[in-house]
């Protein structure tokens, strides 16, 4: 019997008293005395004839939304304006019949907190909030009751899942699950605007919005309810540190070669708990990791330093672009090409390991997902090897067991008391 601030409808049946002639009509036209606090949705004239007269014309009006709650309870009239009959009984009068209405808070059906078990905000790197929702009263029996769900700011944080919550008198005081992500806005990618790392360093509000949809239940029925709860985005916190062991290059290669790091906590877990990451990289055509998948963190090892080894993939053609003399060449990696690699620029592939957090049983570290990318290059592989044919050989085998003799040697002297060993195969053993 009202309609509300938040857009609630209210639906008017509107008959004659008395019945119009055959073949004639009787019109009025529908609007409000207060358009700002509420108006008609449909329709604005309703017509009524011998067939229609005494059934009833639905008239739907609706509150006009205010972001600002704080408004009283406004009356209005819904005023229906007779427009006209060929019936003359109805004619040669303006009448104007009111129906006085109320405009008002809406009720809240809703109620929404904070899981005990999630922190009460998002990050920029995708930390996640789980918010618990309930009904305040019960649906009546087989009926539901469904709201959408979304932010008011996608650019900062959007509903992971679900879209839709629905109650029914089984489940609306259980409390369901909706997990709000932060948007991953302070990416490298997009460090190059200086607004974006303005903002992706303090924090910034939205609020995520429940939306009524439908529902079979008069006590829900007929009103827009739109309920919002407020949360902040924060700048994400980082648990991982991650350094290149000593003994390791900084670099994978073309051909295999691999990188070592040292993973480790910036702060311990509690006792008794473990922090888990997953570790893998962007672009797995590129490097992959080799061990682990998976890094597990405990009281006893958070600062030790777990080993992640990362191998460059391998490239049999090394069909790699190098700029030598500020002209990219494309081919095998030979000798001279080499040395002119090292004595001029290449463009090596960047690529980042990614440590991404997965769970924890510490209360601490629990809510977010935070991946940790430490950025590395994958270089041509160097040539540490000398081969060239002996000179008393033939520089070819042949199909009946002619064979060749090759010269093998290093390029750089291994350190007293060490040794550097190759495997030797051919392509094709079906041939040589």
């Amino acid at each position: 019997e009202y309609t509300t601030l938040t857009g609630g409808t209210m639906e008017l049946l509107v008959s004659l008293k008395l019945k119009p002639a055959d073949n004639t009509t009787v019109r009025f036209g529908v609007v409000t005395s207060d358009p700002s606090t509420a108006e008609v949705v449909h329709p604005t004239m309703v017509v009524f004839s011998p067939d229609n007269w005494d059934i009833g014309t639905a008239v739907t009006i609706r509150g006009v939304y205010k972001e600002d709650r704080n408004v009283s309870a406004s009356r209005y009239f819904v005023e229906f304006t007779y427009m006209g009959s060929e019936d003359v009984r109805f004619s040669g009068h303006v009448r104007t019949v009111g129906h006085e209405a109320v405009n008002k808070e809406d009720a809240n059906f809703l109620y929404v907190e904070v899981s005990p078990e999630s922190l009460d905000f998002t990050t920029h790197d995708g930390g996640t909030v789980q918010l618990l929702v309930s009904l305040t009263q019960a649906p009546l029996n087989a009926s539901t009751v469904s709201f959408a769900v979304g932010t008011s700011d996608p650019t900062s944080a959007l509903v992971l899942y679900p879209s839709t919550v629905m109650f029914t008198s089984d489940n609306w005081d259980t409390g369901q699950s909706v997990y709000i992500l932060g948007v991953d806005s302070c990416s490298a990618a997009n460090a190059t605007s200086p607004g974006l790392a303005k903002s992706c360093a303090r924090n910034t509000t939205y609020t995520v919005e429940f939306l009524l949809l439908d529902t079979d239940d008069l006590h829900f029925s007929s009103q827009l309810r739109s309920v919002s709860f407020e949360l902040e985005h924060r700048p994400s916190f980082n648990a991982l540190s991650l350094t290149v062991a000593p003994h390791s290059e900084a670099f994978t290669t073309t051909g295999g070669g691999t990188v070592e790091m040292w993973a480790y906590l910036t702060r311990p877990p509690s006792d008794g708990t473990t922090v888990r990451f997953s570790v893998g990289t962007a672009d797995p055509a590129t490097a992959f990791a080799l061990f682990p998948s998976t890094l597990v963190f405990t009281s006893e090892n958070w600062d030790m330093g777990v080993a992640v080894l990362v191998q460059g993939v391998y490239n049999a053609d090394y069909n790699v672009s190098y700029g030598v003399h500020g002209v990219n060449v494309t081919g095998h990696a030979s000798s001279s090409a080499m040395e002119e690699i090292s004595r001029y620029s290449y463009y090596p592939t960047p690529y980042d390991v990614e440590f991404t957090y997965l769970d924890s049983t510490d209360e601490s570290f629990v809510g977010h997902r935070r991946t940790v990318p430490r950025t590395l290059l994958n270089l041509p592989a160097v040539q540490y090897l000398n081969v060239e044919l002996s000179t008393h050989s033939l520089e070819y085998t042949t199909l009946t067991g002619g064979t060749m003799e090759l010269l093998v040697s290093l390029k750089l002297k291994p350190a007293d008391n060490t040794t550097v060993r190759f495997g030797v195969v051919t392509s094709d053993p079906s041939t040589a």
